[in-house]
């Protein structure tokens, strides 16, 4: 959990504004929702004791001996690299989106908004709040993401001459009566002069810009998501609930610009008076339950700083309560701002229960091979330290020394006469039990392999109970991968098409009038030579000279700026400019499959196959099918490996040329 990470954007229509000027109905709406916030809460409480478990399990959590215990406390962390290995193979890439146009007329704004989508992924960091999701869904079973715009503002540093005010003399344009010209005082501006290098001094001062202007989606912890007990997905709950901490300066900025609401009579300075109740964070309480924090609430914080919000979200209403319950004040209420028409919300499961909105995690199922896996360990080692360190029943009234009994080489026991050693000294023989162990422990290895589909070959290792031809192998890691992929598919089904579609609809919604993008340079040049053509056919249908067209046309080619300018294209640099009416239409999203591949191994192959394929078909395109390849190696500046295809025309007829030039030269040499 972060604080201060999303920031509500206000909506410009006047009657999207649901804030009740009554304050009887601004009482009854707040305790309206935290009345469903408790709801949620006690419907989910079990989950979250069990996640709370779970999590212990991943932090391979071992609670501290006590000094005298010898007992061992040994944690095999099953878990940890089970999640461990299912992870990069379910977040090995982003969820690509495939847009498809619903007509004729809808074509060019799908390869538009294609482009655009894959930009604004990246530029968003999705990768790494994808990933955290999908660890989410791994541990617990479900993975929450949280949609919606962001405005994030760079910087550049420019540096310029420091200035000081000055007074001169200018004329003014009169004569007085002398026929002298007529001055008045007049202030300016003018360089501070170094003393020492008689050159300007210089300054630098920061000019902010809009870095970027579009979707984000964030993690979202699922201790803090309450969905409608009723639903099993989030877009058919009738509401979710998605409590966050905002800090004093947060909150105040917000009222202050308009975005939050106070109701009457609430003092815009004094306004964190009309909240009580504790404050419980559930990243602290988590962090306590393993050792490493000093508590779960915040209570002790004076003056009080954070402060829990309730943001209940519907189909087509948002509201936002400070206060989680008891005394609270509502803060935002109106229309669902986003045009999509959905809750901002995707959820991603790893094990999905028909009509249940809590998935099954990795965990869950190994639980208790788990727990005797680390008790079989356990008492191997108690056994090991029972062998080395024996006990003993002896006759206290014929042992010289008690000390003597500590087991230590060449240790002596001292013994008083009167009755033969047998009778006095005898070893306890509390039986072995590490062979036995052994063989246990192996068979729930295997089961919790079963249970996750993780065998030795996907973690790196060998194993000899497996096939070890290179057949068998294969078919194993195939088994064991088809499960991975399956996950991948789910997710790309419940989750990540809902999130491309949200981010198309916030795209369409939030992008500025104009804006300039990088895409492929290849792809730029296509483009740019496609819009000359018709362009070119245009004019010449309107009478134009064809030589005169294709003058004009070379002209162009020669000004990546005006091209720009012009067909919106930089085909050397691989600029594309996007304007809100080239992403409207109707479209149809679908997941690029290749992003369901089992292993980069597996889809390196894959796509050299294809490679050799394709080189002998002259239906297949070459190019992008290495720049694939090359993209598996992971080399992300592919375009520096590559040559262009207009290179390689180039290259071909510099080839050309030569060849034909060559029988000329030697047809000289013989004549001379």
């Amino acid at each position: 959990m972060a604080l201060d990470t999303d920031t509500p954007i206000p909506s410009e229509v006047a009657e999207d504004d649901l804030y009740p000027l009554d304050k009887k109905e601004q009482q009854k709406l707040t305790a309206l929702i935290q009345k469903r916030f408790q709801i949620a809460d006690r419907h989910r409480s079990a989950y979250e004791e069990v996640w709370t478990r779970y999590y212990k399990s991943y932090r391979s959590y071992r609670k501290r001996r006590k000094p005298g215990q010898w007992k061992s406390n040994v944690w095999m962390p099953i878990t940890f690299y089970v999640i461990e290995t299912i992870l990069p193979r379910i977040a090995a890439s982003l969820p690509s989106a495939k847009v498809t146009p619903q007509g004729p007329e809808d074509v060019l704004p799908a390869e538009t908004l294609e482009e655009l989508l894959e930009w604004s992924e990246d530029v968003s960091d999705l990768y790494p709040e994808q990933v955290k999701a999908v660890k989410s869904a791994l541990m617990y079973g479900t993975g929450i993401l949280k949609t919606g715009p962001i405005e994030r503002k760079g910087s550049n540093i420019i540096r310029e001459p420091l200035l000081q005010e000055t007074t001169v003399q200018v004329a003014t344009g009169e004569l007085d009566i002398d026929s002298n010209p007529m001055m008045q005082t007049q202030q300016t501006q003018q360089p501070v002069i170094d003393p020492e290098t008689g050159e300007p001094q210089m300054t630098a001062r920061r000019e902010e810009y809009v870095e970027y202007l579009g979707p984000q989606a964030q993690a979202v912890d699922i201790s803090h998501f309450f969905p409608d007990p009723l639903g099993d997905d989030v877009q058919n709950c009738r509401w979710v609930i998605h409590r966050v901490y905002r800090d004093r300066a947060h909150i105040q900025r917000l009222i202050d610009s308009g975005v939050y609401k106070l109701p009457e009579g609430v003092d815009p300075k004094k306004w964190d008076k009309a909240i009580s109740g504790s404050i419980s964070i559930a990243k602290l309480n988590r962090l306590s339950e393993v050792g490493l924090g000093g508590g779960s609430t915040m209570d002790d914080e004076e003056p009080r700083d954070v402060f829990p919000l309730l943001e209940m979200w519907s189909k087509t209403e948002t509201y936002t309560v400070a206060g989680e319950s008891g005394e609270g004040i509502l803060l935002r209420a109106e229309k669902n701002p986003y045009l999509h028409g959905q809750i901002p919300f995707i959820k991603v499961v790893d094990h999905t229960v028909p009509h249940e909105f809590w998935g099954i995690g990795e965990i869950e199922p190994i639980e208790g091979i788990q727990d005797a896996l680390n008790a079989l360990w356990n008492s191997r080692l108690d056994n090991v330290k029972m062998s080395l360190n024996q006990m003993f029943a002896v006759v206290l009234d014929y042992l010289g020394n008690p000390s003597d009994l500590v087991i230590r080489p060449g240790g002596i026991v001292r013994m008083r006469e009167g009755l033969p050693l047998q009778n006095v000294f005898s070893q306890i023989d509390l039986g072995q039990v590490t062979d036995r162990a052994y063989t246990e422990a192996q068979e729930l290895e295997r089961e919790a392999e079963k249970a996750s589909g993780v065998s030795p070959y996907q973690t790196g290792q060998d194993s000899p109970a497996y096939n070890r031809t290179a057949t068998g192998v294969a078919l194993i890691s195939e088994q064991g991968n088809t499960r991975f992929s399956f996950k991948t598919s789910l997710a790309e089904h419940t989750g990540y098409k809902h999130l491309v579609r949200q981010y198309a609809s916030l795209l369409q919604q939030y992008m500025p009038d104009e804006l300039v993008i990088r895409i492929e340079a290849d792809r730029a040049m296509e483009q740019a030579q496609k819009l000359m053509m018709e362009q070119g056919q245009m004019a010449v249908a309107q009478g134009m000279d064809p030589n005169m067209v294709m003058m004009q046309q070379q002209a162009l080619m020669q000004n990546p700026a005006q091209m720009l300018e012009i067909l919106g294209i930089d085909p050397f640099q691989g600029f594309k400019k996007v304007t809100p009416e080239g992403i409207t239409g109707r479209f149809d999203f679908k997941i690029d499959p290749e992003s369901s591949a089992q292993s980069l191994s597996m889809r390196r192959e894959q796509i050299m196959s294809l490679a050799q394929t394709g080189m002998q078909d002259p239906y297949f395109k070459p190019l992008p099918i290495r720049k694939k390849l090359v993209e598996t190696f992971g080399i992300k500046d592919v375009d520096t490996y590559l040559r262009s295809e207009q290179e390689v025309q180039m290259m071909q007829m510099a080839a050309s040329q030569q060849a034909q030039e060559a029988p000329g030269q030697e047809g000289e040499g013989a004549t001379e």
